[in-house]
């Protein structure tokens, strides 16, 4: 899309813009903003520097290639500067970059993730537009699934954006929409630097919002499309019980969830395995089944589900489901954390 900045506070420092290029502006509009909020980390975004008002790409600014790496541009109709719209990013350790106060940060993480650009529109540094840029040195990024998406957090008018993500240097995924309330958040998808489950982020991209529970993932193994709409959780986990049969699923290894990582157990995993944790010793029912997770490269891929819907994650052992195990997740939505206990304690896993 064509972004154009500074037409507001800036325009009378800006005289010397050709009668042509007025004109562009005047009938373009500016950009959506991706307002970062932090009080202590924002930062300024130069009124002339790389990449102002459009996608900066994947060639970071001391020339080399950032890979993975997210971009966010947008457009408005507002006379003066743009609305706040902000991006954010979780990476595979659940450390999240963003440009709002979501519990986050502009970075680095302990790997070097980081957020270089950060525009805020009419709420402060930046004309609105863009762009915003999140980003790895290549070679440091952590494998895994990244979960990224949009939030407008405050604002006047509607905002079209464009938010890619470029794996090694090139483009991978594009994905345009519009924001227009303050407080709006949209899960865009989730990228994997891990070939093996590029289709599950395929699959998951295909439709986030379709993917809230944790057996919607185990339902799209099995089906290969995303999960039905408008049937609740217990109908679901009993149309994966019919799916199971009918596909040729049999049980294929069944034991207690180990508490430490065990190679040899991983070594029993399959590509396209279905998990099914349970809390209580079996006989265990996948109706029943509290937790669901697909397998890939020996490592567990699973949907977390919060209230606003659901993010892919992994990889994960077997360990990491024990009980008495916890780690810190993030709310896609809100930024907010919270400690999972997994209080699992047998595990049930299928293949066809």
């Amino acid at each position: 899309m064509i972004s154009f900045r500074g037409f507001g506070r800036h325009f009378l420092s800006r005289v010397f813009i050709s009668i042509i290029a007025i004109s562009i502006i005047a009938t373009a509009g500016g950009c959506i903003d991706s307002g970062g909020d932090d009080d202590d980390e924002v930062l300024v975004q130069p009124d002339v520097g790389p990449g102002e008002g459009t996608d900066p790409g994947a060639i970071l600014d001391d020339g080399t290639t950032g890979n993975p790496v997210f971009t966010l541009t947008w457009s408005h109709l507002e006379a003066d500067e743009g609305p706040d719209v902000d991006m954010w990013v979780i990476d595979p350790t659940n450390a999240m970059l963003s440009t709002s106060r979501d519990g986050a940060s502009l970075g680095p993480t302990a790997e070097g993730g980081a957020i270089d650009y950060d525009d805020q529109g009419e709420t402060g540094s930046g004309d609105g537009g863009g762009p915003e840029r999140a980003f790895w040195p290549a070679g440091s990024a952590p494998a895994g699934v990244y979960n990224y998406g949009v939030r407008y957090y405050t604002g006047s008018g509607s905002a079209d954006y464009m938010f890619r993500v470029y794996k090694e240097g090139s483009v991978s995924a594009t994905s345009t929409g519009t924001l227009s309330t303050s407080g709006q958040r949209q899960v865009l998808g989730a990228a994997c630097n891990v070939p093996a489950v590029q289709n599950l982020c395929d699959l998951y991209n295909s439709n986030p919002t379709r993917f809230e529970y944790c057996q919607d993932l185990a339902y799209a193994e099995i089906t290969g499309s995303v999960p039905p709409s408008g049937i609740s959780i217990d109908d679901e986990k009993a149309e994966i019980k019919n799916l199971l049969d009918q596909n040729g699923y049999s049980k294929v290894y069944e034991g207690a969830v180990p508490n430490t990582y065990d190679p040899n157990n991983a070594s029993l995993l399959e590509d396209g395995d279905i998990i099914m944790f349970y809390s209580g010793p079996p006989p265990n029912d996948p109706t029943k089944a509290p937790h669901y997770a697909v397998v890939y490269g020996g490592k567990i891929y699973q949907i977390l589900h919060w209230g606003e819907g659901g993010q892919l994650d992994g990889p994960r052992d077997l360990s990491s489901f024990a009980s008495g195990n916890s780690r810190t997740l993030i709310n896609a939505y809100t930024g907010e954390t919270k400690v999972s206990n997994s209080p699992y304690i047998f595990f049930v896993c299928y293949n066809n």
